[in-house]
């Protein structure tokens, strides 16, 4: 014998995802090298994080030798360094090669409005080399 509402109920629709926000950017052949040259800077502050990360966020040992300490050791740990894509090193070098990519295409850009020299003279200028 069957009731009704005995059995299986279909579960309702899944929420539609909403949609990824996105960003443009306009490049132009008057603000291509600004562009280039910010981003290169912005991967270059990141380029050291990343190379010095694992060493910087490595906790030697629990800093109070209690199992909260302890705790926290491992789960520190867990966040910097231990999970994966999500790990802040890997965040943080995954941005930095975004950010790497992208004046490598703002210079390909540069070049193709032949502004190849004015370029070079931008990266010099704000690396503070004269």
């Amino acid at each position: 014998m069957h009731l009704a509402g005995d059995g299986p109920q279909p579960r309702p629709a899944p929420e539609p995802e909403p949609p990824v926000p996105t960003q443009h950017l306009t490049v132009t052949p008057e603000n291509v090298i600004e562009l280039a040259v910010l981003f290169e800077r912005c991967a270059n502050l990141l380029t050291d994080a990343v190379n010095t990360s694992e060493h910087d966020l490595y906790l030697k040992e629990p800093w109070l030798g209690d199992p909260v300490s302890e705790w926290a050791w491992k789960a520190f740990h867990e966040y910097f360094l231990g999970a994966g894509d999500t790990s802040f090193k890997n965040v943080i070098a995954s941005l930095q090669k975004q950010l790497e990519d992208m004046h490598k295409a703002l210079a390909e850009a540069a070049s193709r409005y032949g502004l190849d020299d004015a370029l070079v003279a931008a990266t010099i200028r704000a690396s503070g080399r004269r």
